[in-house]
């Protein structure tokens, strides 16, 4: 199968798509050129930008942990130890999902929907620990902290985590982001220069479209292939 040519590139598709109210995400551009060589997405940890389900785990935390209300106030009132007990492991169950949403963002699978949902998580969590807290206390358990009280304070702590999921992109002189770009050189020379079309095609349409300015083009432009988010990472929004 032949390579796409820029017009019909997923770089250029994306540029044509984006919403104006959004702005541009570096990552997301880069992701989408790097379509064809998922292992320098991972390097730059902008695999998940590309994928399906994005901000999976954490939604799922998210329908957990609003879940974990209904028990405590079921069977707070009447079955104390028992609302305590399924709302505490309904709780320590979205920390886990979250746990695993964090481990994949490490991996190069974060999204900026894993930082929307992680907000979601820490807002909603909020009552069902309070509730779990008070259970625990009317249980007669207050000499230390239960382990289900601690996993349901782990919801909203990886829920902070989560908030820097869309921001793991190597930066200007790491390690990483030097064993990116020699990841990308090794690349045959025409698929490089492949890629570098796709990018000036795709920041052509940008700047058609209003979304960058010429200064930014020229930037981009001049960015070695695979640095180009390290080189705008105080610039995008995420």
């Amino acid at each position: 199968m032949s390579a796409p040519t820029s017009a019909s590139s997923p770089a250029v598709a994306w540029a044509r798509e984006r919403p104006k109210r959004r702005g541009v995400s570096w990552e997301t551009l880069e992701a989408h050129l790097f379509c064809a060589h998922p292992e320098v997405q991972l390097l730059l940890r902008i695999r998940g930008r590309v994928l399906p389900h994005k901000g999976v785990w954490f939604r799922t935390a998210w329908v957990v942990v609003l879940a974990a209300v209904l028990p405590v106030l079921w069977w707070g009132p009447s079955r104390p130890m028992l609302g305590w007990a399924v709302a505490g492991a309904m709780l320590l169950a979205a920390a886990v999902c979250e746990l695993i949403g964090l481990a994949r963002a490490a991996r190069g699978y974060g999204t900026t929907e894993d930082a929307h949902w992680s907000v979601a998580v820490m807002v909603t969590s909020l009552a069902p620990i309070v509730g779990v807290g008070v259970l625990e206390s009317r249980i007669g358990a207050l000499d230390e902290p239960s382990v289900l009280f601690l996993g349901s304070l782990a919801a909203f702590a990886f829920g902070v985590l989560g908030l820097a999921c869309p921001t793991l992109t190597p930066r200007r002189m790491s390690a990483r982001y030097y064993r990116t770009l020699e990841t990308v050189a090794a690349l045959p020379e025409e698929e490089r220069e492949r890629i570098r079309r796709d990018l000036t095609a795709a920041l052509d349409v940008l700047l058609e479209r209003g979304l960058i300015r010429t200064r930014e083009l020229k930037y981009s432009k001049a960015a070695p292939l695979g640095g180009l988010t390290a080189c705008h990472h105080n610039l995008s929004p995420t």
